[in-house]
């Protein structure tokens, strides 16, 4: 459990407020048949990159259920952009070390797993890195547990030129609907920095797939001005829904998975 809770709190990195922190995500596009062997070498393959010199403070995994193009999404949480170098550094130094301490019947075998990995992870793959910091929307209810898999919906938004304003106040409204229901347990939020992505994403995480259903269905009524000005506001718009399977463990670094 106390896993589980650090996990979180550094997994979309808003527990300390007065500092911004970056996430790297990677979309992956598996094929559904092979996932559960990727997610083996996923583990194996970062597990063996950890180091005295890694600099990740945690990370998420989640398996793609709706809309978008990929079958895997990665997070990986870092105090900045500098610290993102460094570790991508230090885990191909790490990889380096173990490759070299390995017999040459041990080669035979991790050998021939490292390319099917590099196979899976890299083909059809983007990234994107994003930034949180004070003014990021962060929620949990105080009954928040994460010993169990969650649902996890990532609205994306590209907002309008100098119509920030309404947005934002479109997102305090939508922010307090989330906490009235007394349905979503988080809600986090970040912005857009480099690569692929759009300017503005929210995550509002779910128990179980009853209860996202239970908030859709409740969800649905009038839009006062706040809620017209706010999608007056936006120029692009989707919805992601992913289940969380697991993350990095923010003292031993290493990935678990969620049973």
């Amino acid at each position: 459990m106390k896993k589980l809770t650090y996990l979180v709190v550094l997994l979309f990195s808003f527990a300390t407020y007065a500092q911004q922190s970056i996430v790297n995500v990677t979309f992956h596009d598996v094929p559904r048949e092979k996932m559960d062997e990727f997610l083996t070498l996923h583990k194996k393959f970062h597990d063996v990159s950890i180091s005295d010199e890694s600099t990740v403070t945690g990370g998420g995994i989640f398996a793609h259920k709706y809309a978008g193009n990929y079958s895997v999404a990665t997070y990986a949480f870092y105090n900045s952009e500098s610290d993102l170098e460094k570790d991508t550094a230090a885990a191909a130094a790490a990889r380096t070390a173990y490759w070299n301490s390995l017999s040459d019947d041990e080669k035979q075998v991790v050998g021939p797993q490292w390319g099917n990995y590099n196979k899976m992870a890299v083909y059809n793959h983007y990234d994107e890195i994003r930034i949180s910091n004070e003014n990021s929307l962060f929620w949990e209810a105080e009954n928040l547990d994460w010993s169990t898999n969650k649902i996890m919906v990532v609205s994306k938004y590209n907002v309008k030129w100098g119509m920030n304003q309404d947005f934002n106040a479109g997102l305090q409204q939508n922010l307090k609907n989330y906490q009235d229901s007394g349905i979503p347990v988080a809600v986090y939020s970040n912005r857009h920095l480099y690569g692929a992505g759009y300017s503005f994403n929210i995550y509002i995480f779910y128990d179980s797939w009853s209860d996202f259903a239970a908030f859709e269905e409740g969800n649905f009524q009038p839009m006062n001005e706040t809620s017209k000005k706010f999608w007056a506001s936006v120029a692009d718009h989707e919805d992601e829904i992913l289940v969380m399977l697991g993350g990095i463990d923010a003292e031993t670094k290493e990935i678990y998975y969620i049973k």
